[in-house]
């Protein structure tokens, strides 16, 4: 993930994160390679696009970039979360936040994640669990820096919040 800040005069923020996707294995439905620009709108981040794993509808809207500390502050709000998955029964996936916090994500029926880094769209029910909306897989032959993508959250959230707000 790179992340690159550029400041026009004195109210103009453009602010543009880069994620590559893995090719698609065999057999599997064709997967976006690209990129997601984030724009400051109204004080909210806003993700231009974002494919839900079926390909339909993007969803657009304005949605947090949080980890596992950050759950509690966001109680009843739409939240996108990065984690590694660490097990999955029942409609009930345990994913390691950036912060190496655990955290349970309530899976849309007949929902099944098979990449190692998944990023999470849904709603926060508590400080711990996380109804999903949608879900995007990351599964590329380069392994995922999670300590980078934290850093990037905590910057979010803390030093450069005026930016991101």
């Amino acid at each position: 993930v790179r992340v690159r800040v550029r400041v026009r005069a004195r109210v103009r923020v453009r602010v543009r994160v880069r994620v590559g996707w893995a090719r698609a294995a065999p057999g599997d439905a064709p997967r976006r390679r690209g990129k997601t620009a984030l724009r400051r709108e109204d004080g909210h981040l806003t993700t231009a696009k974002l494919s839900n794993m079926d390909g339909d509808q993007p969803v657009a809207g304005q949605h947090a970039r949080v980890n596992g500390a950050l759950l509690s502050k966001f109680v009843g709000k739409t939240v996108l979360i990065m984690g590694e998955l660490q097990s999955q029964n029942d409609g009930i996936a345990t994913v390691l936040t950036s912060d190496n916090m655990s955290v349970n994500i309530q899976m849309q029926p007949g929902a099944f994640y098979t990449g190692p880094v998944v990023e999470i769209l849904g709603r926060v029910q508590d400080g711990q669990t996380i109804e999903e909306m949608h879900c995007r897989e990351f599964t590329g032959s380069q392994p995922f820096d999670m300590k980078n993508y934290d850093a990037m959250v905590e910057f979010m959230h803390g030093k450069y919040k005026e930016i991101f707000a």
